[in-house]
């Protein structure tokens, strides 16, 4: 009996008494971890010094959907690779330009957590941040500086690359893979809270403040923020009076402390292994 003959027979027979491996569910755990970032009330500056007020809140996780200018769920992309493929007319295969196409999920313009602020100038001047120092302490004393346009413009080129690398787009194609300017242009749409961000005398103005921690992706932002006990905002230097030339004569300090609280519990999950 050859061989081919001989496996049939023994496939046949493993149908017959019932042996032929099956997938079957098997119920396991994993732990799942969730963070909370929270202003500690006990521990902060006043909100309103001098006729500023300022407000502040944590964007992350979930909180992200609220604001769709902030992430990206859905970015067209295509390359060019060569790969091998049949050709009818060399009856072989031969190297063929392939386009492909995909798109990029959860893509960040900017590192998270992020922080919505809200300032309100009830000075008789416009408060101006040109000269405010803004930066964050982590809890091992890292400080990191807020984000600049031009930061902001490096970090989501990154971030892209990033989001195309875990992909298998090949390292050669991928800068040229999504329009940057686009994106650039996506960045413009959000308000940026850096040295060129004025309120008008007696109005309330929004935007964002990001600090550059060098996370990419939502697995950096993970590792990072897993890592926190609380979070440390400094906004100093916010000017509350001027002089006849416009120059700050009188400043104020803003300081904003968060507790971070990491939550972990157990979810059940379905696999399938063979038997």
């Amino acid at each position: 009996m050859n061989i081919k003959l001989l496996s049939i027979a023994i496939i046949g027979s493993m149908v017959i008494s019932g042996c032929l491996p099956t997938k079957v569910p098997v119920i396991k755990t994993r732990i799942v971890k969730t963070a909370e970032i929270k202003l500690n009330e006990v521990n902060f500056n006043p909100l309103r010094n001098e006729g500023i007020k300022i407000t502040m809140k944590p964007i992350f996780g979930k909180a992200t959907s609220q604001f769709p200018q902030l992430i990206k769920t859905s970015i067209p992309f295509n390359f060019i690779k060569k790969e091998k493929r049949w050709s009818h007319k060399y009856k072989q295969n031969v190297w063929k330009n392939i386009k492909h196409n995909g798109n990029l999920v959860n893509f960040p313009m900017l590192p998270l957590p992020i922080f919505e602020v809200s300032i309100t100038n009830s000075t008789k001047h416009v408060m101006k941040l040109s000269n405010a120092i803004m930066a964050l302490e982590d809890s091992a004393g890292n400080i990191f500086d807020a984000l600049n346009k031009k930061g902001a413009r490096q970090y989501v080129k990154q971030a892209l690359r990033s989001a195309l690398i875990a992909k298998n787009a090949p390292n050669d194609k991928i800068n040229s893979a999504v329009n940057i300017a686009d994106l650039h242009s996506d960045l413009l749409l959000i308000h940026l809270i850096d040295h060129d961000f004025k309120v008008l005398p007696g109005r309330t103005k929004k935007g964002f403040l990001a600090f550059n921690y060098g996370n990419f992706t939502n697995k950096d932002f993970k590792k990072f923020i897993y890592e926190q006990v609380h979070l440390n905002i400094q906004l100093l230097e916010i000017p509350v009076n001027v002089d006849k030339a416009g120059k700050a004569a009188e400043t104020t300090n803003f300081s904003f402390n968060f507790d971070v609280k990491i939550n972990s519990k157990e979810e059940k999950y379905t696999t399938y292994v063979w038997k």
